[in-house]
């Protein structure tokens, strides 16, 4: 079953100030069916203590609703590193040798057949106009443009 069905009504209409996810459940037009069907089909491919609602910590549906930038960029570097044939793990916590739990934990680690990666997925854009970009990004963003 989708998690986003198609609307019941036809709607071509564009509000003002809309939420991603209120556009997705009510739009008809070729671009949110095309997004609709986009996230139906990786979603379903991503590890269900992630996406599931009844996830302590909301789970990606409900981070999607709530902080759509960010959640959707980390679907997508989960949904790449899948497609490079990593199996994917979800917001594991870090533990010292002695077992203790720290404070920190990432996204997700990817573990590959020749080894792991830990993923803090950060977007470069803090902000809905992007114009405030924190020091230890802007380390990030000269890496990326090299």
């Amino acid at each position: 079953m989708s998690w986003l069905s198609e609307p019941d009504v036809e709607d071509l209409s564009v509000k003002n100030n809309e939420r991603y996810m209120d556009w997705l459940r009510r739009n008809t037009s070729h671009k949110a069916k095309k997004s609709r069907a986009f996230l139906n089909h990786h979603i379903e491919e991503l590890p269900r203590e992630w996406i599931d609602p009844k996830n302590p910590k909301g789970g990606l549906k409900y981070d999607l609703e709530y902080r759509w930038s960010s959640a959707f960029f980390e679907l997508v570097c989960a949904r790449v590193l899948q497609k490079l044939v990593a199996s994917i793990e979800v917001e594991i916590e870090k533990k010292t040798k002695d077992g203790t739990v720290t404070q920190s934990k990432p996204d997700f680690t990817a573990t590959f057949p020749d080894g792991l990666v830990i993923v803090e997925a950060r977007s470069t854009i803090l902000d809905p106009e992007g114009r405030n970009t924190s020091k230890d990004q802007s380390d990030l963003i000269e890496i990326l443009k090299a």
